[in-house]
């Protein structure tokens, strides 16, 4: 018993049908595709928002203006709120550059926090630094005050906590 479908005849030659089938899918696609894109080149670039406006229009014109109601909301906290704030007006003040500076310096000065890395000379001679800080530490030396926010900061990085791992297993091989 064969699955085989009968041949089709197409052009005085006969064809195996699924051949023949395909054939037919895909000379139908082409006109399709022939027809979108002969009506693809009619639409303007204008014509589907205008489309969307009208839309917005005709579904507009079903719509009631209900009106609002005429009370006032309020709440027991907002009540005492007016109350607290009644007779209480700050006057406008004058604008000075120089107040505006001299309030906002203290803001000025606040440190960005992040994980930033500061200038540096490279990766292996900052972690060789840090090792060299957290030795003189573990045996009580004491470090200048900028290197231990330094060290601080970058117990925090990336490359700190990789160069950690890689020392753990080779310690100080790892510098050559």
């Amino acid at each position: 018993m064969s699955h085989n479908l009968p041949p089709l005849e197409l052009n005085r030659r006969q064809h195996a049908v699924p051949r023949v089938l395909a054939l037919r899918v895909i000379e139908h696609l082409d006109v399709i595709e022939h027809i979108l894109r002969g009506e693809m080149r009619k639409i303007k670039p204008r014509d589907f928002s205008d489309a969307m406006m009208r839309e917005g229009q005709r579904r507009a014109a079903n719509l009631t203006y209900l009106q609002r109601p005429a009370t006032k909301y309020t709440t027991p906290a907002l009540d005492a709120a007016n109350r607290a704030a009644e007779g209480r007006s700050t006057p406008a003040r004058e604008y000075s550059p120089e107040e505006e500076r001299r309030s906002a310096a203290p803001v000025v000065q606040i440190p960005v926090r992040g994980a930033r890395r500061p200038p540096a000379q490279d990766q292996v001679g900052d972690f060789r630094r840090a090792v060299g800080f957290e030795a003189a530490l573990r045996e009580g030396r004491s470090i200048p005050e900028k290197d231990a926010a330094r060290l601080q900061w970058y117990r925090t990085h990336p490359d700190y906590k990789a160069g950690m791992m890689i020392f753990k297993q080779a310690g100080q091989a790892m510098f050559g």
